[in-house]
């Protein structure tokens, strides 16, 4: 501030390299460190652009690992209404990011299909208000996803994300069902449906 800082001391070299002094090529360097300021907050302007809905509470599955508390695929009160879930897609379009991804959790979101199926059409039509890049994925575990729902994710193009743990035993000493038994070979089988379906040309 005072300019009485000389080039012998210690911090004068240490503040210089981190452009707290400057004593030529000022606009130069005002530009540079205000792009790296921009770019490492950059975030803050765009926030994110991933949004994860997390539908329902209803699994098939109690996997050993799993960090949900989830229900029995048949109990109550455990699913995201279409209303809460159109309310929540508002919510979303109100980020700055030029980007949006929808990820649908559970639980097995596919056990409440009508809301993954309103909420995917309803940001679609939000987004014609809003051009941005929207993307959809569904978290499944493909125990119960069938055909037609799958015809749907192709139709909208929404990505799966699943996992297969490794061998028949390894798999299914982690993913068991909830009334018992494994799921190695329904999560094979259904695989092989979904890469026939989503991968079709």
């Amino acid at each position: 501030m005072q300019g009485d800082l000389t080039t012998e001391n210690i911090s004068y070299h240490d503040l210089k390299s981190r452009h707290f002094i400057n004593t030529e090529h000022l606009p130069e360097t005002l530009e540079m460190v205000s792009a790296k300021y921009r770019t490492r907050k950059r975030f803050i302007s765009d926030f994110t652009s991933l949004h994860m809905m997390v539908i329902t509470l209803k699994c098939t599955n109690k996997c050993s690992y799993c960090q949900v508390n989830a229900e029995g695929d048949d109990v109550k009160g455990f699913d995201m209404s279409p209303e809460v879930a159109r309310r929540v897609v508002d919510y979303i379009f109100k980020s700055p990011s030029p980007s949006i991804k929808i990820e649908f959790q559970g639980g097995e979101p596919t056990l409440n299909w009508e809301t993954l199926k309103e909420t995917v059409l309803y940001a679609k039509k939000v987004n014609e208000k809003y051009h941005k890049h929207l993307d959809f994925c569904g978290c499944t575990n493909l125990v119960t996803v069938n055909t037609q729902q799958l015809m749907f994710f192709k139709e909208h193009g929404i990505h799966i994300s699943t996992s297969l743990d490794g061998s028949r035993d390894l798999h299914d000493k982690n993913r068991q069902l909830r009334r018992g038994g494994g799921t190695y070979d329904t999560v094979i089988k259904n695989l092989h449906n979904a890469f026939d379906i989503l991968l079709r040309r």
